[in-house]
This record gives structure tokens, sequence and C-alpha cells, in this order.
């Protein structure tokens, strides 16, 4: 599936969320989520589709400090400030299967349905990540590739 909605279809989402993470582990991009390490940091931002073809990006980047505010609570934060319709896009799938899906589990809660869909990015072409990238950089990245993928369809 492209990221981009195509205009007749129903099942496409309206609002697309490039969604990043950082752990405390080392090597945080690249092998993040490979040593269990807790999260420190979850960043996300919201592109619309409604108004045409073309990327809206109609929020600016939010970052939650997890040690601050609890791993439930930050996830809470992002279900309640994305529209309903909303698809998760993420640079690889370790975010969300090799992090978010493990520490609930062994924290005894249950993730919401937002959290099982999402658009690995990186399917269509590797981001130019390196070790030094900051959140807002991956979702910079992330932003920049649906744009493109839209503008190519």
């Amino acid at each position: 599936m492209a990221p981009c909605p195509q205009p007749s279809s129903t099942a496409t989402p309206t609002f697309l969320i490039p969604f990043a993470l950082r752990t405390s582990g080392c090597n945080a991009i690249k092998e993040q989520g490979s040593d269990s390490a807790p999260v420190r940091t979850i960043a996300f931002t919201i592109i619309d589709h409604r108004c045409s073809n073309s990327y809206n990006k109609i929020a600016t980047i939010e970052e939650l400090d997890v040690n601050f505010l609890g791993l439930q609570a930050a996830l809470r934060k992002v279900e309640n400030a994305i529209p309903d319709g909303s698809l998760l896009v993420t640079n690889g799938i370790s975010a969300i299967r090799q992090v978010l899906h493990p520490l609930a589990l062994r924290l005894s809660f249950r993730l919401s349905p937002l959290f099982y869909k999402f658009i690995d990015i990186s399917r269509f072409e590797a981001l130019p990540l390196d070790e030094n990238c900051s959140l807002e950089d991956e979702l910079n990245l992330i932003c920049d590739r649906i744009q493109y993928l839209c503008e190519g369809k």
C-alpha cells in the first residue's frame, strides 16, 4: 500500500501520522528494541490529504517525554491528539514491533488498534539516517518521503 491516499478510496486513511521514538538503549536508531531498553521519547506529527492530493502538514512535531509521562500516558496522548481515520507511518518496523509491542506485553497493558497497522516508509526506499539523527530530523525525512511518493503517483 502506497502512503498517499487515492481520492476515490474509502479504505485509505485521511490522516498520515509520521511516528518515531527513541529508547535509552545503545545504537538507538539501527538496533532499536534489540536490547529491551525503555522508551525515552515519542514524536509524531499529522499530515492531512483531504484538501488535495498534495502533502499538507497540519501540526507541528510533538515530542513526548516518556520518562516524565510514563509509556501508557504518552501513548494515550498520541491517541487523543490524532484524528479518527489515521494511520501511523514509521521508518522501519522496530519502533512498533520491536519496542512498543514487547513493552506493552511486559508492562501488562493493551495497545490501542492504532499501533497495530502502520506503513513502513523504508519499504519504498531507505531513509538516510545516522546515529546523530534527532527525532525531528527523522520525522521531517518521513514527511519528505511521503510528499515525494504522493507527487510521483
